[in-house]
């Protein structure tokens, strides 16, 4: 089993994140190759991808966007694991994943995406950061969760080596038709991966759910 695990980071503490990630795997028995996007030609090879990216207003980093833009094929091929960081002050919301996060998890059929908290270092910000930073009052601090990531990577390996993987999370319910959408969409890409017809499976399930409410109607009625 082989894993990549690539991040973009601005200022480092991302990529600290990712190293984290890669040295777990490697105590799970899994050989593990930590790369920068921009230093990835090819996903040959690989048996699943760890991506992650570090989020500035609201946006994932630019190598991390093109990265699933140049890769998006391959990384159909394989379950993707999703990661980012970048809040602090307060444990990470739904509202805190990036504007991306819908369509690189439907475009990717991810299998998790998790947003955990990151790091503000003043030493490490240019003049615009700083003002940026003033202005949403946002705290000089170091939020990574090292357990949880290292529980995560455990997770990603637990999901990797099973017959019958249960990695999962739960998901709130969408708040609008078009998170609905999204929500839809993913399914059908995770569907076409595996080469199933996801209109059928459909289809069939709610044969079966009609059957099951007539035969239960046939019982009252007895």
């Amino acid at each position: 089993m082989r894993v990549l695990v690539t991040a973009a980071s601005k200022h480092g503490a991302t990529a600290e994140i990712a190293d984290v990630i890669g040295g777990v795997l490697e105590t799970q028995r899994v050989e593990v190759d930590v790369l920068p996007p921009d230093d990835v030609e090819r996903l040959e090879g690989y048996d699943a991808v760890v991506l992650g990216s570090g989020v500035y207003a609201g946006h994932w980093l630019k190598p991390a966007r093109e990265f699933v833009d140049r890769h998006e094929d391959e990384l159909r091929e394989r379950p993707v694991f999703l990661f980012s960081s970048g809040p602090v002050g307060a444990p990470p919301k739904d509202s805190d994943e990036p504007a991306e996060a819908g369509r690189v998890e439907a475009t990717t059929g991810a299998v998790d995406h998790r947003v955990f908290g990151g790091r503000i270092s003043g030493s490490q910000l240019g003049p615009f950061e700083k003002i940026v930073i003033a202005c949403v009052r946002a705290p000089l601090a170091d939020d990574r969760p090292w357990d949880e990531i290292a529980d995560w990577a455990k997770e990603i390996a637990r999901y990797l080596s099973a017959d019958e993987p249960a990695l999962a999370r739960t998901e709130p319910a969408p708040l609008t038709e078009a998170e609905l959408g999204d929500r839809l969409l993913a399914v059908v890409v995770a569907a076409r991966t595996h080469g199933w017809d996801a209109e059928r499976a459909l289809r069939e399930r709610i044969r079966i759910l009609e059957d099951e409410v007539r035969a239960a109607e046939g019982s009252e009625s007895v």
